[in-house]
């Protein structure tokens, strides 16, 4: 059943978990194997770079199972579905100038993105497929075949928490969404809401943040600044050192607090500071100004993303919270290796803009 959580993977605390428990959380379903997704077959040859160098070929219909591992600490694992073949896949990483980290990942080219979709039955997360729906290729990706893995509750709602589809951290990195009633009844369900920003979900946002922010940032993705699904989600990801945003300075310029000392446009504000975030936010709702939300420690950062999109992004990647906070996620092997401190600073200029409210929207 949709939601059933069974003795041998109960993960949910009859509380909900802080901080520590959270990790706990994460660590006991990839020990479990758990934290592990189908992709549906390729609808077109894909190619990848073994651990050995080696470019490997992947042929039209293919289908990958990726997940998280643990042995010695938290790796990414991928199997090839169909032959049982596990994946040497390269996961590098690099910092440059001793401030950003560029990882290499190229298997998150494959991942499914379907943010301009207004269907419900076309949900990317599967949310309304039948059970029987959520096992074939079609939904392969459906919520309804993951485990809950805990639920908060906050002033607003209550939310689930899912492993995400499409890991960027393997220790740890949950996609959040609405449910009603409780986990593991049939009356459990995961209504379908779009990818808007309202100040109730605002309010969540800070408060699930509060909770966990000793161990995790949280953040949400406007759908054309790095949003990849037309349903309501916001993520927590394992932090595990700090990010480059964090040394940024804010200065006040009335009615704004500025970012300096960093590349990107961007305000920063104290989490208490909710009602300044939805007069901004809500502005840029109204006009459809693509825009990223990324909250860290004590601080919500918000950027205003150009439109339509810039094309000076030197790292040819799409830029979502994560890479506004100074960590890149490529798939592209050679801008990787060759990506040098202006290439970084040049995009992250580019890649937003300043914003002084309604004026500019």
């Amino acid at each position: 059943m949709f939601g059933e959580i069974h003795d041998e993977t109960t993960l949910l605390s009859e509380a909900e978990p802080g901080t520590m428990e959270l990790h706990s959380i994460w660590r006991r379903a990839v020990e479990r194997q758990l934290i592990s997704q189908t992709y549906p077959p390729l609808s077109h040859p894909f190619e990848y770079t073994s651990l050995s160098g080696q470019v490997v070929s992947l042929p039209l219909g293919s289908q990958l199972t990726m997940g998280v591992r643990r042995e010695q600490g938290e790796y990414f694992h991928t199997v090839r579905t169909e032959a049982g073949e596990e994946l040497a896949m390269s996961c590098l990483h690099r910092t440059v100038h001793d401030r950003y980290r560029l990882e290499f990942n190229e298997f998150r080219q494959i991942r499914p993105v379907n943010r301009n979709t207004t269907d419900v039955s076309e949900c990317g997360f599967g949310c309304q497929a039948s059970p029987v729906e959520a096992l074939q290729n079609t939904h392969s990706l459906s919520l309804l075949n993951r485990p809950v893995l805990f639920s908060h509750t906050s002033r607003h709602g209550r939310w689930a928490g899912f492993a995400n589809g499409s890991i960027i951290e393997p220790a740890g990195h949950f996609l959040l969404v609405h449910h009603t009633n409780d986990v593991g009844t049939p009356e459990f369900s995961l209504p379908h809401e779009p990818q808007t920003m309202t100040r109730e979900v605002l309010e969540d946002l800070v408060q699930i943040h509060t909770h966990y922010k000793a161990g995790f940032l949280a953040f949400y993705n406007h759908l054309q600044a790095g949003g990849s699904q037309n349903h309501l989600h916001l993520q927590l990801v394992a932090r595990r050192y700090c990010y480059p945003l964090e040394s940024a300075r804010v200065v006040e310029f009335d009615p704004l607090k500025r970012i300096v000392d960093y590349p990107a446009h961007g305000s920063a504000v104290p989490l208490s500071a909710t009602e300044w975030l939805w007069e901004q936010i809500s502005q840029l709702e109204e006009r459809s100004v693509p825009y990223n939300l990324v909250l860290i420690l004590s601080r919500a950062y918000l950027f205003v993303r150009p439109r339509p999109a810039s094309v000076e992004n030197r790292l040819r990647g799409r830029l979502a919270c994560l890479e506004l906070a100074g960590r890149f996620i490529l798939s592209d092997y050679s801008i990787f290796c060759h990506a040098n401190l202006d290439d970084i600073e040049h995009t992250l200029l580019h890649e937003t803009c300043a914003w002084s409210g309604a004026d500019d929207a």
